[in-house]
């Protein structure tokens, strides 16, 4: 799967959450935390956001591609 199909979601996640999901002192450690860890829960962070909506965002996110969206129709 192309990396832009998940791209508009991870934007959505920072644009809801307000910061985005990783943070670190250099470029290496915040691209580490993006292979190997999941984002924070966004409702932990907005707790107003739907749980539609973020249960409709975290698959985009996934680490694995094969449980990502396999199309933005999808």
């Amino acid at each position: 799967m192309p990396d832009t199909v998940a791209e508009p979601e991870r934007r959505l996640y920072e644009l809801l959450a307000g910061d985005v999901p990783f943070r670190g002192d250099n470029l290496v450690v915040v691209a580490m935390q993006h292979v190997t860890e999941r984002p924070p829960d966004l409702r932990l962070q907005r707790p107003d956001v739907s749980p539609r909506l973020a249960r409709a965002i975290e698959p985009a996110l996934d680490k694995d591609p094969d449980r990502r969206f396999p199309s933005m129709e999808a």
